[in-house]
């Protein structure tokens, strides 16, 4: 349980950074271009979803019987919205980074998959290694697009 804290907190100093990157990213006109305004929201929305899964088996354990029941019900939640960001994320891909958008898609796709192996027990019982690699790659996804708003120059409007 260690290591979903420490997730939960590299996620939550994600969403904070997002401050900084508010200040620094704003245009003279105070306008975002839309490939800006999708990689701010889906940092916020990756790093949140990291910080708040970190916590789930944690407040599952006083509600389900068993540690192998509390990662598998965990890895359904992860999963069913995992799958739900792979859709909203493929709907608000643009022309403008459409080609690695679809290998983030993908690993998406892999991270769902992986949570549905953990719940149905295809790679050995419910644990929280499959668990972590899904909560890993939210922050990682928070982490690319934090990088992506400082360090890719923004696109005229």
């Amino acid at each position: 349980m260690e290591v979903l804290n420490t997730l939960a907190e590299v996620a939550v100093a994600f969403a904070g950074f997002s401050s900084v990157v508010i200040i620094f990213r704003r245009r003279s006109d105070g306008a975002w271009n839309d490939t800006d305004a999708n990689r701010f929201m889906g940092m916020i929305v990756h790093a949140l979803h990291a910080a708040g899964f970190a916590f789930v088996p944690q407040i599952l354990q006083y509600f389900l019987p068993g540690e192998a029941m509390v990662w598998a019900v965990s890895s359904l939640l992860l999963g069913i919205t995992t799958l739900l960001h792979v859709f909203v994320a493929g709907r608000l891909e643009t022309a403008t980074y459409r080609a690695s958008a679809g290998v983030v898609l993908l690993a998406g796709l892999a991270v769902f998959m992986l949570q549905m192996a953990n719940l149905f027990s295809w790679l050995g019982p419910p644990g929280p290694g499959l668990f972590l690699i899904g909560v890993f790659w939210h922050t990682a996804q928070a982490g690319l697009l934090f990088f992506l708003l400082v360090a890719v120059r923004p696109q005229r409007a």
